[in-house]
């Protein structure tokens, strides 16, 4: 049963039943275990497991309710993000557009956090302490300080290459997801 509905400050959009979810078989199980299910599982909590215990000897052991807290929320919030989207069909971008004061502030707010996320790559240098953990088999310290350098700047040419050529990953994951799903 098709309805419209007023959703905040935007046009009404059209919302609709969702389809009967798949039975829990160990085949559709395994489906979900896709790309996109890994990508989640690497963007949550890494840096605060591999950085938390880092700072329990400095603080003490206490300090992990920080990094508990934080994984938690962004469970939560990427969980509802994904709810609004298939309830709706719309980006959650639009979801905050419609928000009051309206969607101009929002536009201009969201283009300026986004312009300060990707110019800053402290996310690549964060992730380059967790590379260099791995390699070093124990976290850095001060003396190796130019090989985080060197690994977030490699990081960071990844990461722009990979939102340079966008299309293709998006293709390529569209195609794993195929492969996943016969």
């Amino acid at each position: 049963m098709t309805e419209r509905v007023k959703l905040g400050v935007g046009p009404e959009i059209e919302v609709d039943d969702l389809p009967e979810p798949p039975s829990w078989t160990l085949k559709n199980v395994l489906k979900i275990i896709g790309p996109s299910a890994i990508v989640l599982g690497i963007s949550i909590g890494s840096g605060e497991w591999i950085i938390g215990p880092a700072n329990v000897l400095p603080y003490g052991p206490w300090i992990l309710w920080i990094a508990t807290i934080s994984i938690i929320f962004q469970g939560i919030l990427g969980l509802e993000m994904t709810r609004y989207t298939q309830l709706t069909g719309e980006p959650i971008f639009s979801a905050f557009l419609r928000c009051p004061p309206g969607k101009t502030f929002w536009a201009i707010f969201v283009i300026l956090v986004t312009i300060i996320a990707e110019m800053w790559p402290a996310w690549a240098f964060g992730a380059a302490t967790a590379v260099a953990t791995a390699y070093l088999g124990r976290l850095p310290g001060p003396q190796d300080a130019s090989l985080l350098v060197i690994i977030g700047v490699i990081l960071t040419i990844i990461a722009i290459l990979i939102l340079s050529v966008g299309g293709i990953i998006e293709r390529a994951l569209e195609i794993a997801e195929w492969i996943r799903d016969c």
